[in-house]
């Protein structure tokens, strides 16, 4: 986030050199020198800068601005050079005053120089300054967010947090706000809190990346997941897209055999070969395999459903459900898990229960019923793992 910062603010790019001409691109235009003597005098100062000595670069570049007879966007060039030279070693005093003589001189794009002198006053505190930009820009109304992004620039992630915790509120907080908290967070090592603001970018702003980002975080912290939990994270990697791997698909099926549940082993292996993302051997082996366990699996069913009839803890049931969401026969599903529910389940069978129902409802497009049942697994708030693996289907069903 620092380094994209950085490259918005000083906007200048150095492309190549020849003696006589120089082509440099900017943020905005390509500019070519062709006077001989600022070529010369800007080959002068690259290559002082090259070596780490940017004080005579700047020097150079501030003698390259007194050449006769240059024209203005060329002007302009040394004068952002000796800008980007301020801000690379962090004069931010000097970079202030630098762009404050363009901005009154007209020299260079003037929303350009206005958003320099911005982010420069933010570094350095100034927030009359910093308003007054802001003003300028028809921005006045972010200087709360330009704060926290100079905080967050200083390293100063706590007093980041405490400045943009308060605009990340509303019914869809901004998400520029969300990912900087997220930032802060994560600097901080907090990677409980950061997930707070993971979520709400899944929720609110929807990707695999973001999806990406919030599943990492969830392997990152909660301990101990099972193999059973570890299958819901590689259900929602593949729901959202973050399958990019054969071996993806493979760690799946295996996983899903595990946890003998052979029919969603033998969906994603099918997934997998309509997407071209099999393993050769290795897939061949796990379908041969799948396809045995398939047929042990569905005879053992008929038994379940009598026993789940007789059990009265509501295990059975509940093993019952999931074992139809993995065919996908989700109003099967949905029944045996209530009828698991109806038993008075605790502890992780009621937990179960609960994410099977809400499988089975999503399964079924039912998507808001899903999400309230997701929601009434308790346990978030102290880290459980069955209750943030609801929580992960709460936001995807919302």
């Amino acid at each position: 986030m620092r380094s994209q910062m950085t490259s918005k603010l000083v906007g200048v790019l150095f492309l190549g050199m020849s003696a006589l001409a120089l082509s440099i691109g900017t943020a905005s235009a390509q500019l070519t020198i062709t006077s001989e003597e600022l070529g010369e005098t800007v080959q002068e100062a690259q290559a002082a800068a090259a070596a780490g000595n940017y004080a005579e670069a700047i020097t150079i570049f501030r003698r390259a601005a007194e050449i006769d007879d240059i024209s203005a966007a060329e002007l302009a060039f040394t004068h952002q050079s000796v800008l980007a030279y301020l801000v690379q070693t962090r004069q931010y005093t000097n970079a202030l005053t630098q762009v404050r003589s363009m901005i009154t001189n007209g020299i260079g794009n003037n929303n350009e120089n206005l958003n320099a002198a911005l982010q420069m006053s933010l570094n350095l505190g100034d927030l009359a300054s910093a308003q007054n930009y802001a003003n300028q820009l028809g921005r006045g109304g972010d200087i709360a967010i330009f704060t926290a992004e100079a905080a967050f620039q200083r390293d100063d992630f706590q007093e980041c947090i405490r400045l943009a915790t308060p605009l990340a509120t509303g019914n869809q907080p901004p998400k520029g706000v969300l990912d900087l908290l997220s930032a802060c967070y994560f600097e901080s090592q907090d990677f409980l809190g950061q997930r707070q603001y993971l979520e709400l970018v899944a929720l609110h702003y929807p990707s695999d990346q973001a999806w990406n980002g919030l599943l990492s975080n969830v392997r990152r912290t909660v301990s101990g997941l099972s193999d059973e939990q570890e299958l819901h994270i590689l259900r929602l990697r593949l729901e959202t897209g973050n399958f990019t791997r054969p071996q993806d698909f493979s760690e799946m099926a295996q996983l899903a055999i595990i946890s003998n549940l052979p029919g969603e082993a033998q969906r994603v292996l099918a997934v997998a070969e309509e997407s071209d993302m099999t393993e050769g051997d290795r897939s061949a082996r796990l379908v041969t395999m799948t396809t045995e366990r398939v047929a042990i699996h569905q005879a053992q069913m008929t038994g379940a459903v009598a026993a789940a009839q007789a059990d009265t803890t509501g295990f059975v049931g509940m093993k019952l459900g999931q074992a139809y969401n993995s065919y996908e026969q989700f109003e099967e599903a949905e029944a045996s898990a209530r009828g698991a529910l109806e038993m008075g389940p605790t502890g992780v069978n009621l937990q179960l229960a609960q994410i099977a129902l809400g499988r089975a409802l999503l399964g079924q497009g039912e998507n808001q019923a899903a999400a309230t049942e997701f929601d009434q697994v308790e346990g978030y708030a102290i880290n459980n793992a069955n209750a943030v693996i609801a929580r992960l289907w709460s936001i995807y069903a919302r």
